[in-house]
């Protein structure tokens, strides 16, 4: 079982000086416990065998990645059947707020920053089929849709709000986007809380806990960076981004499901928590 007392364990194999004191731990993740060392070193342990599979193919694609992209990445130094760890990375999280306090020039620059890395890892060729968790194909948002009705249709009090939903999914169900082209790798995650910036510099540190890179469809990236800054932001992503334009239909139709999606999840687990995901989005709004 992995648990703090067996993380601290391994991490005194390999740094027997450390002190329980030294350590903090983050326990919020599903698939790893993660264990901070000294402000300087992260380390993932999985907590099931599934996440050991995860954890390999992490470790393989960032050190692919680390070697072509001008943003660090995770350089796993250590790794071991049970975990991995490598060097922090240092910054905080790019908040909404962060980008919001910045000139047009500065956005920009982080605009282009995030734009040349998703072209980076886009490029990125990888030996077998590693699909990112968040791969849908259009058979799977279909059935999103599906589920939509069945769930979350019936319990919406009023016309107004079941019209705002059936015209997000109109694209979708008028056949108006492609989703049979564009595969290549994506991160699957690149939220506020995975990319690191130095505010001081104005300038993106690393992006960490590529756990759900992967290939998939790049719209997906574009619009989870589209629901946490705006689409104004990623207009400005366009000159470094060429196919931008291609893919923002898409990304505009994922980025109006998201919160759906929580719902879905909180109704179907009956696990309010996802529920109050969409907090995130009212507080990034008020700031």
């Amino acid at each position: 079982m992995i648990d703090r007392v067996y993380a601290y364990k391994r991490i005194q194999d390999f740094f027997p000086q450390s002190k329980e004191s030294d350590i903090v731990f983050n326990e919020e993740g599903s698939v790893n416990l993660i264990a901070f060392l000294n402000n300087e070193r992260v380390f993932k342990f999985p907590r099931e065998e599934w996440g050991e599979i995860y954890l390999k193919r992490e470790v393989i694609l960032s050190k692919n990645i680390a070697r072509i992209s001008s943003i660090n990445v995770p350089e796993f130094d250590i790794v071991e059947n049970d975990f991995g760890s490598y060097k922090m990375i240092h910054g905080t999280d790019l908040s909404s707020e962060s980008i919001k306090r910045l000139s047009v020039a500065e956005q920009k620059n982080i605009a282009w920053e995030l734009a040349l890395f998703l072209k980076t890892i886009n490029e990125l060729k990888i030996d077998g089929p590693w699909f990112s968790d968040s791969y849908r194909s259009k058979e799977d948002w279909i059935k999103l849709y599906e589920d939509v009705q069945t769930f979350i249709l019936p319990i919406v009090p009023n016309q107004y709000t079941r019209s705002k939903i059936n015209y997000i999914f109109a694209p979708l169900i008028n056949d108006e986007l492609d989703f049979n082209s564009d595969l290549c790798v994506i991160n699957g995650d690149i939220n506020p809380y995975h990319i690191k910036f130095d505010k001081f510099k104005n300038k993106i540190t690393g992006i960490i806990d590529l756990g759900t890179i992967g290939l998939g469809d790049p719209a997906y990236d574009l619009s989870v960076l589209m629901y946490n800054y705006g689409e104004n932001f990623i207009s400005m992503m366009s000159e470094v981004y060429p196919k931008l334009k291609y893919l923002i239909k898409r990304a505009r139709f994922m980025r109006n499901t998201m919160e759906m999606q929580w719902l879905l999840n909180g109704l179907k687990l009956n696990e309010k928590s996802w529920f109050t995901l969409v907090l995130n989005k009212t507080f990034d709004d008020i700031l």
